[in-house]
């Protein structure tokens, strides 16, 4: 077993400087993932373009589901209708962490559709260019885990 690799919930594990690490895992609720998701803003798409796995970086908004703003005819456009894969993570040097993965159809958002978001403006891409197109994952599975890693010296 490769000593540097998480283990399941409880598994100590050698650091690789002689101190042993201690690790709790815990799955989280749907519930759960979504108020963890909603305190961030940035996630990352995924999908297969080209033959390939891409995964791109974006600014994101929860409002009934996970509202993106993006190039009119970027990679991301690219995949309305299509479904993707969605992830958002935490972790902090206190050893204490998260990550949610969401799956579902990227589906267009329209005018009407729009004008019934609070402000949807505040989805402010990190990117340039203009990024007027907006599209939401409307998510069919949600998993997530929480991680505290204690290091003992």
């Amino acid at each position: 077993m490769d000593e540097h690799a998480a283990g399941p919930a409880g598994d100590r594990a050698e650091t690789g400087d002689n101190r042993a690490e201690t690790g709790e895992i815990s799955v989280l609720t749907p519930d759960e993932c979504w108020q963890f998701v909603d305190a961030a803003t940035i996630g990352r798409v995924g999908f297969v373009a080209d033959d390939a796995v891409q995964i791109i970086p974006v600014n994101y908004l929860v409002a009934d589901g996970i509202l993106i703003r993006t190039l009119p005819d970027g990679v991301i456009a690219a995949q309305a209708g299509q479904p993707v894969a969605f992830h958002v993570d935490y972790h902090d040097a206190s050893g204490i962490g998260w990550s949610v993965l969401m799956h579902g159809p990227l589906l267009e958002v329209d005018a009407i559709e729009l004008d019934r978001i609070d402000n949807p403006g505040r989805v402010l891409p990190w990117a340039g260019g203009r990024r007027d197109r907006f599209l939401r994952l409307q998510p069919t599975d949600i998993t997530g885990r929480r991680v505290h890693r204690i290091r003992n010296t």
